[in-house]
């Protein structure tokens, strides 16, 4: 902070004391300033003066900044500060000329300005520094429950029927209120009705479809919506908790998870910004997980869950129906299922789309006529238009389901379970969806 002033002079005794017991007590020019009521230049050149005097603070660190960096100005306004500093050469002395602490804030962007300014001794460079921050989210600062992992059983029994069931794109994620609370990109109802499917069905297999995640703020091709931005964490935390209760609900199921191209975010990201990173290992754990892949962020080992990755990778179930998240979309319902059987010669069931579609087709083979189908179940996030989409029409043709799959000595059979209003009918039975929001709480810890 800066000295000599003119104003320094005309400090009482009483003002200086109080300026040292404020920093002695804080610790910071910044919250000692606030503590007064001072602005950060004023408090700096009265505690300035008080050192001048022999009033050094007792019992805490003091970093007296030298007078020819010049001030650093510090404008704060709710989530958002503006810190910059003259003949500050880096943003790391600026950073801590402005004693900011970076478990409390993020900076966003940065300016760095240097020329040459003529003197009796030569040219002189001159410096300008000048750093943007936002205040970190609370998910940043606030301690995580671990939620307790859940293993796969063995089925005491094989079935006689073999019993799948498909779930489709959740897109885990949040958009952020003005007032900081998170307002949910995915269905809570919709995704509670898929865990209450699960433990009704007692299926074999359960596939997630991709796209589990939205991940709106890694997206490489879209400029993130402010409101987007710092809720990966929590959405991590969320899809983890949901994706315990599947399997706390169907604990002897095979659960499979393929990768989405809202998953692969991740990958195009690191890969597009900072490919070091790309496949980067714990030292301790060579051949584990790569630290920033989804397998490691959602702990899917700890509830025994297969990822299938790349984007793109299909999945066969019984070796009869080829499952992938998708990567095609026709403009209106029942045309993008109906273009994948154009050629096939299986049945396939995809995400993706958000409709529900179903289409067949018979075709001749060795062994005579035999009917394929292909099946999206929906998906699981809201419909209402708060899921990051394209422009358009501002009513989307998305519709809530899920998918069922038998096997039985005649063969396979798909069925699709929809999702209204949140409820389901299943085995003549209706059943509703709960947010389940309390639990969540206090399984996380987290205020969601």
């Amino acid at each position: 902070m800066s000295s000599g002033s003119h104003r320094n002079s005309r400090y009482t005794k009483e003002e200086l004391t109080e300026a040292v017991a404020a920093y002695e007590e804080h610790g910071s020019y910044r919250k000692a300033a606030k503590a007064l009521g001072l602005t950060l230049r004023t408090y700096g050149r009265r505690l300035d003066r008080a050192i001048q005097q022999g009033m050094q603070p007792k019992n805490k660190p003091f970093r007296e900044i030298d007078a020819s960096k010049g001030e650093v100005e510090d404008a704060e306004s709710g989530n958002e500060r503006v810190i910059s500093g003259k003949n500050v050469s880096s943003l790391e002395e600026l950073i801590a000329a402005a004693e900011v602490d970076l478990s409390e804030w993020i900076v966003t962007k940065k300016v760095i300005n240097k020329w040459d300014s003529v003197t009796k001794e030569g040219l002189q460079p001159l410096w300008q520094v000048k750093a943007w921050l936002e205040r970190r989210p609370d998910w940043f600062v606030t301690p995580v429950k671990a939620v307790h992992p859940v293993r796969r059983i063995e089925p005491r029994a094989t079935p006689s029927v073999g019993t799948a069931l498909i779930v489709p794109d959740s897109q885990h994620g949040y958009r952020r209120r003005s007032d900081g609370t998170l307002e949910p990109l995915h269905d809570r109802k919709a995704c509670d009705l898929a865990v209450q499917a699960a433990k009704l069905l007692q299926p074999e297999v359960v596939v997630l479809l991709g796209d589990m995640l939205d991940l709106a703020p890694w997206s490489t091709r879209y400029t993130t919506d402010p409101s987007l931005r710092y809720t990966t964490q929590p959405a991590l935390v969320e899809l983890h908790w949901w994706l315990a209760s599947v399997r706390d609900a169907a604990p002897a199921a095979e659960i499979i998870y393929l990768e989405g191209n809202h998953e692969n975010r991740i990958i195009r990201a690191i890969t597009e910004k900072i490919d070091e990173a790309v496949g980067l290992c714990p030292a301790n754990d060579l051949g584990g997980s790569p630290v920033l892949s989804l397998e490691n962020l959602l702990g899917l080992q700890d509830l025994d869950i297969q990822y299938v990755g790349p984007y793109g990778s299909s999945w066969w179930l019984w070796d009869k129906i080829q499952l992938h998240h998708g990567s095609i979309v026709r403009s209106k319902g029942g045309q993008t299922t109906t273009a994948m059987l154009a050629n096939a010669t299986h049945s396939q069931v995809v995400g993706h789309i958000h409709r529900r579609e179903y289409a067949c087709r018979t075709i001749d083979t060795q062994k005579g006529p035999r009917t394929i189908a292909a099946m999206s179940p929906g998906c699981l996030c809201r419909i209402d238009g708060a899921v990051p989409h394209a422009g358009g029409s501002t009513v989307l043709d998305w519709q809530q389901g899920l998918g069922v799959a038998y096997k039985s000595s005649s063969g396979v059979d798909m069925h699709l379970i929809p999702i209204d209003r949140g409820s389901m009918f299943l085995h003549g039975r209706q059943y509703r969806g709960e947010d389940r929001i309390a639990e969540l709480r206090s399984s996380t810890g987290l205020p969601y």
